[in-house]
């Protein structure tokens, strides 16, 4: 298996920590695990190409806007928040799987 190396806010460290002693499963095996988790449910809904391709033809022909600095933030934090909303969703279900 590869390696990586990955670095952890304190909080998220201890976080990762406690939940690996409090289950007896290795710290590394849950970092693996919420990896997992996160990309099954990026790439599991959503259809890149067919997102990409639906972009591309509503701005055939179109002048696309011009966003300020702070509605990119805005788009992005918003995008964010969907994603962290969804992933705890998921957690959830995942959690309610393993009881």
């Amino acid at each position: 298996m590869p390696r990586t190396s990955v670095s952890h806010e304190d909080d998220a460290l201890k976080a990762l920590n406690l939940l690996a002693a409090t289950s007896s499963i290795p710290t590394a095996d849950k970092i693996r695990e919420a990896v997992d988790i996160m990309v099954a449910a990026q790439i599991g809904t959503i259809d890149w190409k067919r997102e990409i391709d639906d972009i591309l033809s509503r701005s055939q022909g179109r002048d696309l806007p011009d966003p300020s600095g702070q509605e990119i933030i805005n788009i992005v934090r918003s995008a964010r928040q969907a994603d962290d909303e969804h992933l705890a969703h998921l957690e959830d279900e995942h959690a309610e799987e393993m009881e």
